[in-house]
């Protein structure tokens, strides 16, 4: 029997264009509430040149409204945005591309250029999580906006190489590699522990950061998580993932919580992780790992758990000086 015309699924192109109207009548008329409503954290901002990802609804007003001023600046009058294709990943997720055309009046600003999003169905609307802009720019938040049509082309036509052409969703893989990380703290197993790191691999506390250059350099790490879990008693670690998302084929950015259980109850945590895992040696391994917890070295022997998870803005400002 036919559905009923409701609960047929829309259009992609026609959601995928309402969300460029909206978004660019925003950006037009300096609108960044309005702008961020249609936006979800994390939210993945590529360029040509380079990646960020933003994490607070802080970063993400004061990025957009970055651009809202590079155009005043540039002295844009009309910001026209044209979906081009469209397509459902599953019933809550449409990948897409447009061009964007920057005028003043009928004259362009900057070359037109391509973009590709991701949009997502949360709490009844779409949101953006994850962009692609033919744009150059090495810092973020973009002060200019300067066009570099065809800098995406090869990546967005190898549509094989691209993992969502089998797995639209990470969180599948990051539990995954969550519960083998589990296993090996809780048989322990520093050998098999060691299998799931990129070596090296950074390491990111509340207000510190680490580099993890070698097995060795991590031996002081897992043996305190070790200690923890002999002074509870028969204690375990269970690590539950929060949301993940594919920056590319080969890397996945993760968030989880983690505590440490015994029958059952939680005796210390949760603390808020994140995780950067990369595809190397036929295996998804943690390449960076960030704990809301005060660590001042590798070695301390006192860990407490705070309520922040450092964002990776906020790591790359302190790592910076």
């Amino acid at each position: 029997m036919p559905l009923d015309p409701p609960d047929l699924m829309r259009d992609p192109h026609l959601i995928y264009q309402d969300w460029l109207d909206c978004t660019s009548a925003a950006l037009m008329a300096d609108d960044v509430a309005g702008f961020v409503d249609h936006v979800a954290l994390p939210f993945i901002f590529r360029t040509g040149t380079d990646e960020t990802v933003l994490e607070t609804d802080e970063d993400l007003r004061g990025d957009v409204s970055s651009v809202v001023q590079a155009l005043k600046s540039q002295q844009v009058t009309h910001y026209i945005r044209l979906v081009k294709q469209a397509r459902y990943l599953d019933e809550t997720t449409i990948e897409g591309w447009h061009t964007t055309h920057v005028l003043r009046n009928a004259t362009s600003v900057i070359p037109a250029y391509g973009n590709r999003l991701i949009l997502r169905l949360l709490d009844g609307g779409w949101k953006v999580t994850e962009a692609d802009h033919e744009l150059t720019g090495s810092r973020f938040p973009l002060s200019l906006l300067r066009s570099d049509p065809g800098c995406f082309e090869e990546r967005w036509a190898d549509a094989k190489s691209n993992i969502r052409g089998y797995q639209t969703r990470a969180e599948p893989i990051y539990q995954v590699f969550l519960n083998s990380l589990d296993g090996v703290v809780n048989s322990p197993s520093f050998e098999g522990w060691c299998d799931l790191f990129t070596f090296p691999f950074s390491a990111h506390f509340f207000a510190t950061d680490h580099t993890v250059a070698a097995p060795q350099d991590g031996r002081a790490f897992f043996d305190l998580i070790v200690t923890q879990l002999n002074n509870f008693g028969s204690a375990r670690m269970r690590r539950s993932a929060r949301y993940a998302e594919f920056l590319s084929e080969d890397r996945i950015l993760g968030y989880h919580h983690t505590t440490i259980t015994k029958d059952d109850d939680i005796v210390f945590g949760p603390i808020k992780s994140r995780m950067m895992l990369t595809f190397a040696d036929g295996q998804w391994k943690c390449s960076s790992v960030t704990n809301s917890l005060s660590h001042e070295t590798p070695s301390d022997p006192t860990v407490k758990v705070t309520d922040k998870l450092p964002t990776m803005r906020e790591i790359q400002k302190r790592m910076r000086k």
